[in-house]
Protein backbone atom coordinates (compact mmCIF):
# COMPACT_ATOMS: atom_id res chain seq x y z
CA UNK A 1 0.00 0.00 0.00
CA UNK A 2 1.60 3.85 -0.89
CA UNK A 3 1.15 7.02 0.97
CA UNK A 4 -1.67 7.89 -1.16
CA UNK A 5 -3.83 5.42 -0.43
CA UNK A 6 -2.78 5.70 3.21
CA UNK A 7 -3.82 9.14 3.48
CA UNK A 8 -7.05 8.57 1.18
CA UNK A 9 -8.18 6.22 4.01
CA UNK A 10 -6.74 8.63 6.66
CA UNK A 11 -9.40 11.46 4.81
CA UNK A 12 -12.47 9.01 4.84
CA UNK A 13 -11.97 7.60 8.55
CA UNK A 14 -11.36 11.60 9.79
CA UNK A 15 -14.86 12.51 7.82
CA UNK A 16 -16.41 10.02 9.00
CA UNK A 17 -15.00 10.50 12.68
CA UNK A 18 -16.67 14.34 11.73
CA UNK A 19 -20.00 13.33 10.35
CA UNK A 20 -20.32 10.58 13.69
CA UNK A 21 -19.28 13.49 15.74
CA UNK A 22 -22.03 15.98 14.23
CA UNK A 23 -24.79 13.71 14.53
CA UNK A 24 -24.15 13.18 18.08
CA UNK A 25 -23.89 17.31 18.78
CA UNK A 26 -26.82 16.96 17.25
CA UNK A 27 -28.78 14.63 19.26
CA UNK A 28 -27.23 15.71 22.51
CA UNK A 29 -28.44 19.52 21.51
CA UNK A 30 -32.12 18.00 21.21
CA UNK A 31 -32.02 16.01 24.10
CA UNK A 32 -31.00 19.40 26.05
CA UNK A 33 -33.10 21.40 23.76
CA UNK A 34 -36.21 18.44 25.34
CA UNK A 35 -34.79 18.72 28.89
CA UNK A 36 -34.62 22.33 29.20
CA UNK A 37 -38.67 22.65 27.69
CA UNK A 38 -39.44 20.13 30.21
CA UNK A 39 -37.77 21.95 33.33
CA UNK A 40 -39.81 25.28 32.01
CA UNK A 41 -42.72 23.80 31.81
CA UNK A 42 -42.15 22.39 34.83
CA UNK A 43 -40.86 25.56 36.64
CA UNK A 44 -44.19 27.19 35.52
CA UNK A 45 -45.96 25.22 36.39
CA UNK A 46 -44.79 25.24 40.16
CA UNK A 47 -44.56 29.05 39.66
CA UNK A 48 -48.54 29.06 38.70
CA UNK A 49 -49.23 26.69 41.95
CA UNK A 50 -47.45 28.84 44.28
CA UNK A 51 -49.47 31.87 43.38
CA UNK A 52 -51.97 30.29 43.81
CA UNK A 53 -50.98 28.68 46.91
CA UNK A 54 -50.59 32.64 47.97
CA UNK A 55 -53.48 34.03 47.47
CA UNK A 56 -55.37 30.42 49.06
CA UNK A 57 -53.28 31.31 52.26
CA UNK A 58 -54.52 34.91 52.37
CA UNK A 59 -57.88 33.85 51.82
CA UNK A 60 -57.59 30.94 54.49
CA UNK A 61 -56.08 33.51 56.83
CA UNK A 62 -59.45 35.35 56.59
CA UNK A 63 -61.99 32.10 56.78
CA UNK A 64 -60.11 31.06 60.00
CA UNK A 65 -59.68 34.14 61.60
CA UNK A 66 -62.94 35.46 62.36
CA UNK A 67 -61.85 39.03 63.89
CA UNK A 68 -59.90 39.79 61.20
CA UNK A 69 -62.79 38.68 58.38
CA UNK A 70 -65.13 40.88 60.18
CA UNK A 71 -62.71 43.96 60.15
CA UNK A 72 -62.10 42.96 56.26
CA UNK A 73 -65.74 43.17 55.53
CA UNK A 74 -66.69 46.16 57.86
CA UNK A 75 -64.17 48.23 56.20
CA UNK A 76 -65.52 46.95 52.34
CA UNK A 77 -69.08 47.54 53.56
CA UNK A 78 -68.30 51.51 54.80
CA UNK A 79 -66.20 51.81 52.24
CA UNK A 80 -63.64 53.30 55.21
CA UNK A 81 -61.40 52.36 58.68
CA UNK A 82 -63.79 54.86 60.13
CA UNK A 83 -64.27 53.69 63.82
CA UNK A 84 -61.51 51.07 63.99
CA UNK A 85 -59.06 51.61 66.80
CA UNK A 86 -55.23 51.84 65.50
CA UNK A 87 -54.78 48.46 66.05
CA UNK A 88 -57.55 47.67 63.86
CA UNK A 89 -56.42 49.93 61.39
CA UNK A 90 -52.76 48.07 61.00
CA UNK A 91 -54.13 44.63 61.32
CA UNK A 92 -56.23 45.71 57.84
CA UNK A 93 -53.17 47.73 56.35
CA UNK A 94 -51.01 44.65 57.03
CA UNK A 95 -53.56 42.57 54.83
CA UNK A 96 -53.71 44.66 52.38
CA UNK A 97 -49.79 44.73 51.97
CA UNK A 98 -49.67 40.95 52.11
CA UNK A 99 -52.32 40.64 49.41
CA UNK A 100 -50.37 43.20 47.08
CA UNK A 101 -47.00 41.68 48.10
CA UNK A 102 -48.14 38.27 46.68
CA UNK A 103 -49.09 40.22 43.49
CA UNK A 104 -45.86 41.61 43.27
CA UNK A 105 -44.31 38.22 43.77
CA UNK A 106 -46.32 37.16 40.89
CA UNK A 107 -45.62 39.93 38.59
CA UNK A 108 -41.46 38.95 38.88
CA UNK A 109 -42.71 35.43 38.20
CA UNK A 110 -44.64 36.81 34.93
CA UNK A 111 -41.70 39.07 34.02
CA UNK A 112 -39.11 36.05 34.37
CA UNK A 113 -41.21 33.95 32.52
CA UNK A 114 -42.21 31.77 35.33
CA UNK A 115 -45.54 32.74 35.43
CA UNK A 116 -47.96 32.50 32.00
CA UNK A 117 -49.40 36.13 30.84
CA UNK A 118 -53.21 34.57 30.70
CA UNK A 119 -52.95 33.49 34.92
CA UNK A 120 -50.92 37.00 35.59
CA UNK A 121 -53.55 38.96 32.91
CA UNK A 122 -56.12 37.41 35.83
CA UNK A 123 -53.64 38.30 38.65
CA UNK A 124 -52.86 41.73 37.47
CA UNK A 125 -57.35 42.55 36.91
CA UNK A 126 -57.84 41.31 40.29
CA UNK A 127 -55.27 43.29 41.98
CA UNK A 128 -55.90 46.29 39.99
CA UNK A 129 -59.94 46.19 40.70
CA UNK A 130 -58.67 45.10 45.08
CA UNK A 131 -56.68 48.57 44.84
CA UNK A 132 -59.38 50.19 43.27
CA UNK A 133 -62.09 49.08 45.86
CA UNK A 134 -62.68 51.94 49.18
CA UNK A 135 -60.85 51.70 51.41
CA UNK A 136 -58.32 50.10 49.59
CA UNK A 137 -57.88 52.34 46.78
CA UNK A 138 -57.12 54.84 50.06
CA UNK A 139 -54.50 52.63 51.48
CA UNK A 140 -52.89 52.54 47.99
CA UNK A 141 -52.74 55.98 47.60
CA UNK A 142 -50.38 56.26 50.26
CA UNK A 143 -48.37 52.64 50.47
CA UNK A 144 -47.63 53.22 46.76
CA UNK A 145 -45.38 55.74 47.36
CA UNK A 146 -43.50 53.63 49.80
CA UNK A 147 -40.81 51.96 49.67
CA UNK A 148 -42.35 48.43 49.72
CA UNK A 149 -43.39 48.17 46.12
CA UNK A 150 -41.24 48.72 43.00
CA UNK A 151 -42.33 51.40 40.76
CA UNK A 152 -42.67 48.70 37.62
CA UNK A 153 -44.76 46.94 39.55
CA UNK A 154 -47.21 49.74 40.76
CA UNK A 155 -46.91 51.27 36.96
CA UNK A 156 -48.31 47.40 35.73
CA UNK A 157 -50.55 46.82 38.27
CA UNK A 158 -52.39 50.62 37.72
CA UNK A 159 -52.57 50.58 33.59
CA UNK A 160 -54.70 47.47 34.20
CA UNK A 161 -57.96 47.46 33.19
CA UNK A 162 -61.29 46.01 34.15
CA UNK A 163 -62.26 43.65 37.02
CA UNK A 164 -64.74 44.31 39.88
CA UNK A 165 -65.55 46.12 43.42
CA UNK A 166 -65.70 43.64 45.83
CA UNK A 167 -68.55 45.43 47.59
CA UNK A 168 -71.76 45.38 45.10
CA UNK A 169 -73.31 48.51 46.84
CA UNK A 170 -69.88 50.31 46.69
CA UNK A 171 -70.03 49.23 42.63
CA UNK A 172 -73.85 50.51 42.68
CA UNK A 173 -72.84 54.04 44.14
CA UNK A 174 -69.67 54.25 41.49
CA UNK A 175 -72.42 53.88 38.87
CA UNK A 176 -74.88 56.32 40.28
Amino acid sequence: MNWEAVGAIGEVVGAAGVVVTLLYLATQIRLSRQATDTNTKVNRAASAAESQDALANINKLVASDASLAKLVTTSVAQGSLDGMTPDEVFRVHIFYRANMQNFEAMYFRYEEGLLESRIWALRRTWAHSFIQTPPVSDWWALERESAVFTHEFVDDIERAEGGFILDPSAQRARNE
